[in-house]
């Protein structure tokens, strides 16, 4: 059997698909799985172990669907463009069924339609998995495999030797897709200077977000340090040698949670129900709004995250840190 596994991006939701993806392998150990993803992914995908072939959505892929054709096609994405995707590439194809999708009529290109169940987004993408093979998930936490190389955490034990700062840190992370998934540089910075004294507060960031992170620092007075400049898989290795992460729903916390790193996550436009930690130990805090998770990217009246106030982060920072 030759199946498509697609889930093309965000780099979290790609993360959030991993456990789907063993549950398939372990179902069909003999067939030859492709993953379909974009080619930011496919540097979180170089890692997991059970792939025969990763697929970069780019110039060239769709025709490569038309002339290698697959028994089963498994679309997690619910867009029209990955929807399509299944179509030209599979005699059979699933789907979550409408209601479920990023965008509607997806569901006139799948042959099956599967209503999810579960509350977590890595337990929909489960039972969409558990409606392809016709298998009960398989019992235990969920796998993630080795995300992080050898190279990714010595390079970054390096980065942090030679600026002096040993593990056990918390790392702030203030960037995130959404603005309003972003807490207050102010309150990061705020945060920092509360936590001097008792940990080293390091600021991560994407290159494009260190004009953000700088504004953590300064607003800390000092308090808090710049992190190495890394990768997204360096920020892995930064986070595994962290005590805690505080972060919003964002890409970097989907890749610490899966390594076990513990979360406080900090939510306003989207439920931690469905996209927070899920690790025992991990914890998170909803910010107190008009709205009960708009899922929209902008907000008309306020930066809604920022009712979350530092004095309720420091709180659950130190019971985490002493449990």
């Amino acid at each position: 059997m030759k199946i498509l596994f697609i889930r093309k991006s965000s780099l979290g939701d790609i993360i959030h698909a991993i456990p789907a993806f063993y549950e398939l392998r372990d179902a069909f150990p003999d067939a030859e799985i492709h993953w379909a993803v974009a080619p930011a992914g496919a540097q979180i995908l170089e890692h997991i172990g059970g792939i025969d072939r990763i697929r970069s959505i780019s110039q060239g892929f769709l025709r490569g669907l038309r002339h290698d054709r697959f028994d089963l096609a498994i679309d997690l994405q619910g867009l029209l463009k990955t929807a399509v995707m299944a179509r030209l590439a599979g005699q059979r194809r699933y789907g979550f069924a409408r209601g479920h999708t990023r965008e509607p009529f997806c569901q006139l290109f799948y042959t099956d339609t599967v209503f999810p169940t579960g509350v977590h987004i890595i337990d929909k993408n489960i039972s969409l998995i558990a409606s392809v093979t016709g298998r009960p998930r398989s019992t235990g936490p969920y796998r993630f495999g080795e995300l992080l190389s050898e190279e990714d955490i010595s390079t970054v034990d390096e980065q942090l030797s030679s600026a002096g700062i040993s593990p056990g840190y918390v790392l702030l992370n203030p960037g995130a897709g959404w603005k309003n998934k972003q807490w207050s540089p102010l309150k990061f910075g705020e945060l920092a200077k509360r936590l001097s004294g008792h940990r080293v507060a390091l600021v991560s960031y994407s290159p494009a977000e260190r004009p953000l992170a700088e504004r953590v620092v300064r607003a800390s007075e000092g308090a808090a340090r710049l992190a190495p400049s890394t990768s997204f898989m360096g920020f892995g290795a930064l986070a595994a040698r962290s005590a805690l992460v505080v972060s919003g729903d964002t890409g970097p916390m989907h890749f610490a949670c899966a390594m076990g790193v513990r979360i406080l996550g900090l939510f306003a436009p989207t439920s931690p129900f469905r996209n927070g930690p899920w690790n025992p130990g991990d914890r998170f805090i909803i910010a107190s709004t008009r709205c009960d998770f708009c899922w929209k990217r902008s907000c008309p009246w306020e930066n809604c995250i920022d009712k979350i106030e530092v004095d309720q982060v420091l709180r659950l920072i130190e019971e985490m840190l002493e449990s």
